[in-house]
Formats: structure tokens, sequence, C-alpha cells
């Protein structure tokens, strides 16, 4: 009986768990009825919105909007990376796919790794580039390459001129590839204290032999357009805002990431004695041949100059008041006291000495020169008529060319040698008759020389 007692007492307590397993499936099928109503109440709120397909089509459309605005992004900082090395090494370069690397059929697939490969290529090919160039500086005087667009710059305050190859040439034939690191000016003027030399230096046009391969000074004098290079310049205007060296910028470095540049008023432009151009410029070795034939073409050019020398003549241009200041201060105080005191006219005398140190050096080798004409400009219409140079008939009144240039008159000496007037050596200039009776100083005076080899 104790055993049949136990086994109802274990089928109770099995009852009474049973009970409770309904009870807690009975609560967790509630819980499932109530996840199915929010899940079917969340269904209609994302009806409400995009449907996957319509979503979908949507991130489609704006991934590949934007894939392609970065592609295009990556591709022209490339082709302006292409632009550079091809800048820096001056040769043109064209590794990138001149029609881009994007595929629209394919929706671009792969573009990127083809333009990473070129660029890959693009970086080889600057690692295999030269070393190092050649760096040389040369000083250039524009009095002494152009003695007239010196004279418009002091009367008009701008002036054009132009550096030619053979400049560099007569330094080092055999180099080619030259191109400006800097540029540095220097303009020796009378200003006054605590003032700049405010000026601007503008880069019009440019160019640079690249090529090698001419084997005579015909050829290498030829304006052959494949012998030759133009590239855009970053910058080609600098302000100069002092007399001595100004490069135009505060910190003149060159391992910065920007290209140094190679642009009015607050004094007088006619006090402006020069303009010193220092060039700093990189070149490359082009070997024997090149060198044989630049010096063949320099040459040439000798030959050329002294062809023109003799026929047409140069001109050189000299300013008395600044070119000889002493010898111009002496000239001008004695004409000055000399009219205060005696109240009549004066005549004195300014010593010039040899003329010809102060040419080109083209000239200067020549054995001797002959003067054919001399123009002389001043504001003063009584100076430029009351001059002579000592030891010279000065020409009839008649056979002298009087003219206006803007607020100057000049006066023109035609045809000297037919006065055998063939001397640049131990020059004086005399002046009378040449002051107004308010005149407390004398006018500054321009005296141009036409001159030929003999």
């Amino acid at each position: 009986g104790n055993i049949h007692r136990r086994e109802i007492k274990s089928i109770d307590k099995q009852i009474e768990m049973q009970k409770i397993r309904v009870q807690s499936a009975q609560y967790e099928i509630k819980m499932q009825h109530a996840e199915i109503e929010d899940a079917i109440q969340a269904e209609k709120w994302y009806r409400t919105k995009y449907i996957n397909k319509q979503l979908y089509s949507r991130m489609e459309k704006s991934l590949r909007s934007l894939y392609y605005q970065a592609y295009t992004l990556a591709l022209n900082t490339a082709r302006k990376a292409e632009s550079s090395l091809s800048f820096e090494q001056g040769r043109k370069i064209s590794l990138l796919r001149p029609g881009g690397y994007w595929d629209s059929s394919h929706d671009g697939l792969l573009a990127a790794d083809h333009l990473n490969l070129d660029l890959k290529r693009l970086e080889a090919a600057h690692f295999d580039a030269r070393d190092h160039d050649f760096e040389v500086s040369k000083t250039i005087s524009l009095r002494q390459i152009d003695p007239l667009a010196l004279r418009s710059l002091r009367l008009n305050g701008s002036t054009n001129f132009s550096l030619n190859e053979s400049l560099f040439d007569m330094d080092i034939p055999s180099h080619y590839m030259c191109r400006i690191r800097s540029i540095a000016v220097s303009i020796p003027a009378v200003v006054g204290p605590h003032t700049n030399i405010n000026a601007a230096l503008q880069l019009t046009s440019h160019r640079y032999r690249v090529s090698t391969s001419a084997s005579k000074a015909s050829e290498y004098m030829a304006q052959d357009k494949d012998s030759f290079r133009t590239d855009h310049i970053p910058i080609s205007a600098v302000a100069i805002s002092g007399d001595g060296g100004d490069p135009g910028v505060f910190d003149l470095t060159f391992s910065g990431p920007k290209y140094m540049p190679f642009e009015g008023a607050g004094f007088d432009y006619e006090s402006i004695s020069d303009v010193l151009i220092h060039i700093q410029y990189t070149a490359q070795e082009g070997g024997a041949l090149l060198r044989a034939t630049a010096n063949e073409a320099m040459r040439n050019t000798a030959k050329a100059i002294k062809a023109e020398g003799t026929q047409d003549g140069f001109w050189a241009m000299f300013d008395l008041k600044d070119d000889f200041v002493n010898e111009c201060y002496g000239f001008s105080t004695r004409l000055v006291a000399a009219k205060k005191s005696s109240g009549e006219e004066a005549t004195s005398k300014m010593e010039l000495g040899n003329l010809k140190d102060r040419l080109p050096f083209w000239s200067r080798q020549q054995a001797k020169l002959e003067v054919r004409d001399i123009v002389w400009v001043s504001q003063s219409s009584k100076l430029v008529n009351g001059l002579s140079v000592q030891g010279f008939s000065k020409p009839d009144d008649g056979s002298i060319k009087t003219e206006m240039l803007g607020k100057c008159t000049t006066a023109t000496w035609k045809d000297l040698h037919v006065r055998s007037f063939r001397s640049l050596d131990k020059w004086a200039v005399e002046a009378s008759s040449m002051l107004n009776e308010d005149d407390e100083t004398v006018d500054d005076v321009y005296m141009l020389i036409h001159y030929l080899f003999q």
C-alpha cells in the first residue's frame, strides 16, 4: 500500500509540473502573438518607406555617381602630377591614357586599379630622372645688352627686353635645357632715405633648348620648334621692392612645395643708372657634339655682329649726370658759380675719359670704332644746343636736326664720319650759353652715340 501511495504522490507532483509548463507555454504563446503584432506594425511602417528594390536602386545610382566623381578627381590630380613631372624634367611625358580608364559598360570596374598602375609608372619615371643638373649664376646688365630699353625705362617707367640664348652660350656653349631657377633684380638709383624702389618684373614669353641633335651651326641657329620647348610658368610676375638683388619673395628657398617666381613710385625714374638681372638657372651637359656646334654658332654670331657693326653699327647711351657723377658735379658747379658771379655766360668742360671701356664686350674687342651720329637729349632745349665735344668742330646749325620727344628736346648730329671723327678715347664735353637767369642747377642730358666697326 505504501508503494502505491508514493506513486500517487509522484504522479500528483508530475501533474503540477505539467500545469506549470502549460502555463509557461501559454505565456510564450502570448509573447509570440505580441511579437507578431509588433512585426505587423513594423512591416506596415516599413512599407511606407522604400521597398527593397527602390532602396537598392537608389543606393546603386548614388554610389555610381559618388565613385565616378572620386575617379574624376583622382584622374585630374594624376594628370596634374603628369604635367608637373613633364615640367620638372623638361620633356613630354604621356603615361596616362588620353581617354581615361572609366568603362561605362561595366560601371568603371577596375578603373582605379588601372589608374593606380599608371601612377606607379609615373613614379618610376620620376625616380629614373637625372639626379642632378648644373647650377649656374649669371648677372646681366640691361645697359650693356639693350641701352635703348634702359632709356625707355628711365623716361617712361616701363620697358621690354629679351635675353637671348647666345648670352649664355658665351659662358658655357655645351649646356642646354637652361631653365630659370630664380631671378633677382638690382636697380642702382638715387633714392631718398627709407624709400623703396618699387617695380614689377614680368615674363611675357620664354622657351629653352631641349634637343642636342644639331650637328651644324645652321641647324643650331635655326628656329626649329622641335628643338625648343615652352611650358606654362606657374609664376610669371614678381613685385620688386628693393634696389639690391630683390628676388620678389620673402624666403627664397627651393625645398618648399611652391615654385619660386623667376612684379610704383617713390623715386625719380631718371635716376636709374642700370638694371642688373641676377639669374640662377639649371642646365644639362649636351656633350662634345653640342659644344662644337654651339661654338661654331657663336663664331657665326660674332661674324654677324661684326658685319652688323661694320654696316649698320650700334648705339650706346650715356647719362652724363649719373654715369659721370663727379665730373658732372664739377661741371654743373662751375657753370652755376660763374653765372652767379659774373652774370655772363660761362663755359665749362666735363672729362668723359675713354668711352670705349663702357661699351659692350663685342664692341670693346674692336681695334677701331668710328662715330657716325650723336644725339643729345634733355628737357632743356638751350642745353642741347649749347653742347660741343672738345677737339671736334661742331656741325653747323643747319645740319643739326632738333626735335621734341615728349618733354625733352633732341639734337642730332648726323654723318660725322665724313669729318674723320673716329675715336672714343679722351672725350670731353664743353657747354656754354646753357643757363637761364633763374637756373640753380643744370638739367640732366643723355648722349646717344651711333658707332661703326672699322
